[in-house]
């Protein structure tokens, strides 16, 4: 009999309710049901929805009743688990609900599926390390600054290389202009130059990138200071058309995170608009330099199919033991052992080294040498009791629902001021002609008074409704420490069973950063310590006996030391 079930779509921000997002979603569900053989019954969509909570997504509650109603489906379908909530409580309690009627959740992106033991059990991981870790997004691009845009003008931030701001305008920097144009020139010169080579040739002639003024040094939410060229700087410049006159509007967006720090968020839909601005290159040579990146993507794409995957277990969690950078996984070699079997060498390396070439060193570390430490110290120490209580405390923080009560309070409070006001101005009203207090005072401005009251009243009633949606939803919270303590315990098992890509992600989810030292004797790297996220505790990687492993009281797991990476 063929399986049956439900799609749920969904997207956070006005401009991807407009643009790919949504159909994106539906269509790599569609592809993927079409592949499995199930029928899909019906399609939900809560566009323009945040996911932190499932009180306020309207087709989320919709397909809930339905699940509980009609009883026709074996599934529930999303893209991703963070489309089906990203807050832990909401997503345990609808999974819950979902398995109370026998239907169980895909999400096709992760290839994750609570009818299977491994599948459910990294759902829950999954969740609960979400919410620990969930954005804080505030919106940064106001109406003022789409209009200015919409009209040529620049919208703030630091002029794009090859340009200076003046009165709030962009005009054309000659040294730099001329360094754009040799950029523009290398890049169509020869099909076999890309961005490493110029990064090369800009470096190797002592052409330096522009210079960032101390005072703008703790704003790094735009560009970074460089010492030296990389392969982003080269391909901003290759990217940007604001270099043919355009202005891009909506394209980045920066939101700021949790603990401070700023992220670079690209959307896929985006308007581009003629500047105020002299261009520096001929659009005619700037669709060349898109036609050949394109090139480069798809020839790019292809090679990468040919080759083995490059295990990137720990990439990016690596700090370089010389200049502080994050390190990336690499793969070298490419030749057949005596089997005919293609054999690759895997390693980190700095990023930094990686990107401008001739800044730091590679610092290579063997990943066979490095992962397994990682993996099982992370192993033993995410089972410690302290760390549950940590991660209990962490999720305890999100609901307070004395907090809740108390905005409640202030909600009704204000409604009382709201309604005092109005009365009163009804009162004025209807002494308007009859009271000689009030000759002066004209009808139309009372009313225009008591309608504005009007809506800050129905302003203030919405905002009460949610709060009391969200206490009942606090206080029905069946999110227990049980649930939390069954997830981590089956750690071992999930990781041992998930694809390469899920394993990194549930690495990064728990480790913040990945420490090396040097051996002062023969110089070489070894692994020393891991720092991990929500409680920033150092725990020693410690290395005696390779495949040894022995216990520890602070390190959890002991296993070999001074053996060379």
């Amino acid at each position: 009999m063929k399986k049956r079930a439900y799609v749920y779509t969904r997207v956070s921000t006005a401009v991807q309710v407009d643009g790919f997002s949504l159909e994106g979603q539906l269509k790599e569900i569609e592809a993927y049901c079409d592949y499995k053989g199930i029928e899909i019954v019906r399609k939900y969509e809560d566009a323009g929805v945040s996911g932190t909570s499932i009180q306020g997504r309207e087709q989320f509650q919709k397909m809930l009743k339905d699940v509980k109603e009609k009883r026709e489906i074996d599934y529930v379908i999303v893209w991703k688990l963070s489309r089906f909530g990203r807050n832990a409580c909401d997503t345990l309690n609808a999974l819950e609900t979902l398995k109370k009627y026998g239907v169980n959740l895909i999400a096709t992106k992760e290839s994750l599926s609570s009818e299977e033991l491994t599948g459910d059990l990294v759902i829950k991981i999954l969740s609960i390390v979400a919410e620990m870790e969930r954005e804080n997004i505030i919106e940064q691009t106001k109406n003022g600054k789409k209009y200015n845009a919409l009209q040529g003008g620049w919208n703030g931030g630091q002029a794009p290389y090859g340009y200076k701001l003046d009165n709030k305008r962009l005009v054309v920097v000659p040294e730099e202009k001329k360094v754009v144009e040799y950029i523009y020139d290398l890049f169509l010169s020869d099909d076999k130059i890309g961005y490493t080579g110029i990064v090369c040739r800009l470096n190797e002639e002592g052409i330096e990138p522009r210079k960032v003024p101390k005072k703008s040094l703790k704003d790094k939410s735009i560009i970074p200071p460089q010492e030296h060229w990389d392969n982003s700087a080269v391909k901003r410049i290759l990217d940007n058309p604001v270099y043919i006159g355009k202005l891009v509007y909506g394209k980045d967006t920066i939101v700021k995170q949790e603990d401070g720090t700023k992220k670079r968020v690209h959307n896929a839909v985006y308007t581009l608009v003629d500047g105020l601005h002299e261009p520096i290159i001929e659009e005619q040579k700037w669709n060349m330099v898109q036609e050949k990146r394109k090139r480069m993507a798809n020839k790019h794409k292809r090679d990468k199919s040919k080759k083995s995957e490059v295990k990137n277990l720990l990439s990016q969690l690596i700090i370089c033991p010389e200049c502080g950078n994050r390190m990336i996984a690499t793969k070298t070699g490419g030749h057949r052992n005596k089997h005919g079997e293609m054999k690759y060498y895997h390693s980190y390396v700095c990023g930094y080294n990686n990107n401008h070439k001739g800044c730091c060193h590679k610092n290579a570390v063997k990943t066979e040498r490095i992962d397994i430490p990682v993996i099982e110290t992370l192993r033993a120490y995410i089972q410690k009791k302290e760390f549950m209580l940590a991660v209990k405390e962490q999720l305890e923080k999100q609901v307070d629902i004395s907090s809740i009560e108390k905005e409640i309070a202030g909600c009704k409070k204000e409604q009382e001021k709201l309604q005092a006001r109005e009365s009163q101005q009804y009162s004025i009203l209807e002494k308007i002609g009859y009271d000689e207090k009030y000759k002066n005072v004209k009808e139309d401005r009372i009313l225009d008074a008591i309608n504005r009251i009007a809506e800050e009243s129905s302003a203030v009633q919405e905002k009460l409704l949610a709060k009391e949606k969200t206490l009942t939803a606090a206080k029905n919270n069946s999110l227990t420490m049980e649930k939390i303590q069954y997830a981590i315990e089956n750690f071992a098992v999930v990781f041992q069973s998930a694809s390469k890509d899920l394993q990194n992600e549930l690495i990064q989810h728990f480790v913040d950063e990945i420490r090396l030292e040097r051996d002062s004797e023969n110089g070489k790297l070894y692994p020393k310590s891991m720092v991990i996220k929500f409680t920033g505790e150092e725990i020693d990687l410690v290395v005696e006996n390779l495949g040894v492993k022995k216990s520890h009281v602070e390190t959890v797991c002991l296993l070999s030391r001074k053996v060379p990476v």
